[in-house]
């Protein structure tokens, strides 16, 4: 049985820019994550250690968003999506959608969104598609 999990509006607080200046002070960031797992098994026994603990999903995404500064967007949310397979092994797929707020100047919202997957053999693949 396939589930989907969707995380909505995670705020943070990161330095991502292209440049110098646009980095030197954290910015908002509103994250968005939507995942797809098998969960049969936590559907049938309805105990949280056999799903995918999305406020501890939540956590891992916070986690990587704070660990360094990036130049962009997109690298940001991959780190996340690859973050999220590496740790859960039940997700098959992830998808990362990163907000930076009123960045460029007159823009309300700029927003990347990136998805991964894992192959038949396990290893991940990145599908990156503009954000919508």
């Amino acid at each position: 049985m396939q589930a989907t999990i969707t995380l909505q509006g995670v705020g943070l607080t990161a330095s991502v820019g292209a440049t110098a200046s646009e980095r030197a002070l954290p910015q908002r960031l509103t994250l968005d994550c939507v995942l797809r797992y098998d969960a049969g098994v936590a559907a049938a026994r309805d105990r949280l250690s056999d799903a995918v603990d999305y406020a501890e999903v939540t956590e891992v995404l916070r986690a990587v968003i704070a660990e360094r500064p990036r130049r962009l967007l997109e690298t940001a949310a991959a780190d996340c999506a690859e973050a999220v397979l590496g740790r859960y092994r039940a997700v098959s797929e992830v998808e990362v959608s990163l907000t930076k707020h009123g960045i460029p100047a007159g823009v309300e919202r700029t927003s990347v969104r990136v998805a991964r997957r894992r192959d038949r053999g396990g290893a991940t693949n990145g599908v990156s598609a503009p954000a919508g």
